[in-house]
């Protein structure tokens, strides 16, 4: 039994999410900036038709978000930083599905909750993979707020594409 969990442990930490040091922008600044939201069409639900002895934590919706075509940009110097919050009535948290995932070697994506009490990254190039995919960790709360920071140059390689949350 033990050596079984010890390599459900290993299996885990295999495929977690790595995240880098570093700290988002706007993460201690008030709460009054004008952050767009998205708020989740509920009638979006995917049906993954689990087996019933599946445990199922919550429900998951199609969306088609293009992260640096919807995000608000703020220019400081030569960094470019593109934030958008993403808001699904009643959720407990968030994770967020990628199927166009794609950061440069100097760009920094983080994730956190619209109170601001905890947050997930950096995410950087360390995390891009073969297929392009990602999905987060869960975000606690209900509206979440992603954060990149990018150089000037390198916006035109980033790839960002939510498809579901």
């Amino acid at each position: 039994m033990i050596k079984y969990l010890f390599y459900i442990f290993l299996a885990s930490i295999s495929f977690s999410q790595i995240q880098q040091d570093g700290y988002p922008k706007y993460f201690d600044s008030s709460p009054d900036i004008n952050i767009q939201y998205i708020t989740v069409n509920q009638e979006e639900q995917i049906n993954r038709d689990f087996h019933p002895m599946v445990f199922k934590f919550g429900e998951e919706y199609n969306v088609d978000v293009r992260f640096l075509d919807e995000a608000m940009v703020i220019i400081e110097d030569d960094t470019y930083t593109f934030i958008l919050g993403l808001s699904s009535l009643n959720a407990y948290g968030i994770g967020i599905n990628f199927n166009n995932f794609f950061l440069t070697e100097n760009a920094e994506l983080y994730f956190y909750d619209r109170e601001r009490t905890t947050f997930l990254g950096s995410l950087t190039s360390s995390n891009n993979k073969s297929s392009g995919n990602l999905t987060t960790s869960i975000i606690k709360g209900s509206d979440i707020i992603i954060e990149l920071n990018v150089p000037q140059s390198e916006i035109s390689k980033i790839r960002l594409t939510i498809d579901s949350i």
